[in-house]
């Protein structure tokens, strides 16, 4: 019986920059989840609370955060983290520090160090962007009818999150089923507002897919300029599970294609997740109800939205799982959470 303790989730990273489109609706996620769980007993009678910070996307606020919180008289025994850039800058200091973090966006670097085989003190909740790509390729292959002689044509946003899918493991998996990669990438930044020479370069170069590690507008601007250039029906779009997210459908309202459907239909990617319109689902049915009672509009409906629950029923389980492992909530430390976390 942990009734009159606090339980508190610690996170932090961009709220207010780039990431915004999916982070904001995170904090809301988890606003409307603390609010549920904590009115039906919270973790064994403790009540949930969330403590986070906003670094604007800036790796010295991100570095700065993580001072403050690993300082605490009594640290974190998790914390949560948003982007693939925020784990490699931290990756070694929490591994010394002994705090785990669960990330909803995963690099190879940050997970498993600059060798890929080094595995620390960081899980990602979805499946790694390299492993999306992988997949990607698979469905190419399989529906060969759909893309007779594939090229894809790489194009993201610069950083850690948008080159993190673009390696040379993907693409010689790819290669290997018969799947040509161009060498060279093209970057475009996420407050651009024209990117034809970039997919004009992937498409001279051969290139009939567009496969995107972008989120929100980047793969609105993608669909966009290739609907403007007239090359829907020779180049197919793609992307990681992020471009299959609500904010991509809300901003391609204004973006039609010949078809007069947003630019982005017919965009293909992977969805490691249920999603809104399995309305039958009963998680999915919670999750409507609840944006529904907290008045949450189609905006906040999103792929975030949804882990800010999954996270928050997460660590119910895990604690009431490390609270009996320990002996006590004060017990608990990063060790335990860890051990909890691998099984």
């Amino acid at each position: 019986d942990l009734t009159g303790e606090t339980v508190t989730i610690y996170h932090f990273g961009d709220i207010s920059g780039s990431y915004a489109f999916i982070t904001q609706p995170l904090l809301a996620g988890l606003a409307d989840a603390l609010a549920y769980y904590n009115a039906r007993g919270g973790i064994c009678g403790a009540t949930m609370v969330a403590d986070n910070r906003d670094t604007a996307g800036d790796p010295a606020q991100v570095q700065a955060a993580y001072d403050y919180y690993s300082n605490l008289e009594d640290k974190p025994d998790l914390i949560v983290l948003y982007a693939s850039g925020d784990s490699e800058l931290l990756r070694t200091q929490l591994a010394e520090d002994e705090i785990p973090v669960f990330i909803s966006a995963g690099s190879v670097a940050g997970l498993y160090g600059e060798t890929g085989q080094e595995p620390g003190w960081i899980y990602a909740t979805n499946p790694l962007y390299v492993d999306q790509f992988g997949a990607y390729c698979d469905y190419v292959a399989a529906n060969a009818e759909m893309y007779p002689e594939p090229v894809i044509g790489y194009i993201s946003w610069p950083g850690a999150f948008g080159a993190a899918a673009f390696m040379p493991e993907s693409i010689a998996y790819c290669e290997n089923l018969g799947i040509d990669v161009l060498d060279t990438p093209e970057f475009f930044l996420p407050t651009a507002t024209d990117i034809t020479t970039n997919v004009q370069n992937l498409v001279d170069a051969g290139a009939n897919i567009l496969y995107t590690n972008s989120l929100a507008t980047g793969p609105f601007m993608i669909a966009k300029t290739v609907a403007d250039l007239g090359l829907e029906e020779d180049v197919k779009l793609a992307g990681v599970n992020w471009a299959l997210d609500t904010s991509v459908a809300l901003l391609s309202r204004t973006a039609l294609g010949s078809d007069g459907l947003p630019a982005v239909n017919g965009l293909v990617g992977s969805l490691p997740f249920q999603w809104y319109s399995e309305r039958e689902h009963p998680g999915i049915a919670l999750l409507l109800e609840q944006a529904a009672a907290n008045e949450r509009g189609l905006p906040v409906q999103n792929v975030s939205y949804l882990l800010g629950f999954g996270l928050v029923d997460t660590y119910v389980e895990m604690y009431t799982q490390a609270v009996n492992a320990a002996g006590s909530l004060e017990a608990v430390d990063g060790n335990v959470i860890q051990s909890i976390i691998q099984g």
